[in-house]
């Protein structure tokens, strides 16, 4: 049977503490960037990247909200492709208007010509409802 090899995973609610993470990886990716919670385990995001591929890791921690957003980043140029890759954890029960302000400052402050962006994630959210209750959204 062949072996898949992914050049990236983007994981959220990995619940590992930031002593932990930083001996994460797996079979051939290793650990491109992360967000860890320092208290109340159970949002959290880390993007693992295949070892041969080479990239910058973004420091977003400055975005990031305790229980509403939590956010890394990379940045990769593949061939001709200049890319920044954000893998994102929303809490369900987390302020929406934040979590819309912070995203859009994040985009903002990164908007730049011939640049792709892919965002991955878990916004635990329905984007057709208009609602301030988050058991609404879920």
């Amino acid at each position: 049977m062949n072996h898949i090899r992914p050049h990236l995973i983007c994981l959220t609610e990995h619940r590992l503490k930031e002593s932990e993470i930083k001996k994460f990886s797996l079979d051939g990716c290793k650990l491109a960037s992360s967000f860890c919670r320092r208290k109340s385990l159970g949002g959290e995001a880390c993007i693992l990247i295949s070892n041969d591929i080479i990239f910058q890791t973004i420091n977003l921690k400055k975005f990031c909200h305790k229980k509403t957003f939590d956010i890394c980043a990379v940045q990769l140029h593949v061939k001709m492709i200049n890319l920044i890759i954000f893998s994102i954890y929303s809490a369900p029960a987390g302020n929406f208007k934040q979590l819309y302000d912070s995203l859009e400052n994040i985009l903002n402050h990164f908007l730049q010509p011939n640049v792709t962006y892919l965002i991955c994630g878990d916004l635990t959210i329905n984007l057709l409802i208009k609602s301030n209750n988050p058991d609404e959204n879920i």
